[in-house]
């Protein structure tokens, strides 16, 4: 099964990976948890919505809608 946001625990020194990289954490807050990018930009982010986005990305991928079909007859070429 899926993660929920909930489960998911920062812990200092692990790697994640959000969509703009791979980080390591630095230092964890209630609140927030500081990071560094693997290109050494060093951030603070908001820690629920990194577990959102990390619980978000281990979902399956949407299968897109097929094409409606014509109600036409046979497409002429």
């Amino acid at each position: 099964m899926y993660e929920s946001v909930e489960t998911i625990e920062f812990v200092k020194g692990q790697q994640y990976t959000n969509r703009k990289g791979t980080y390591i954490i630095l230092d964890i807050q209630p609140q927030s948890i500081q990071v560094r990018y693997e290109d050494g930009l060093e951030e603070t982010l908001d820690a629920t919505i990194q577990r959102r986005i990390l619980s978000n990305m281990t979902l399956p991928p949407r299968t897109p809608e097929p094409p409606p079909r014509s109600r036409g007859g046979k497409k002429q070429t």
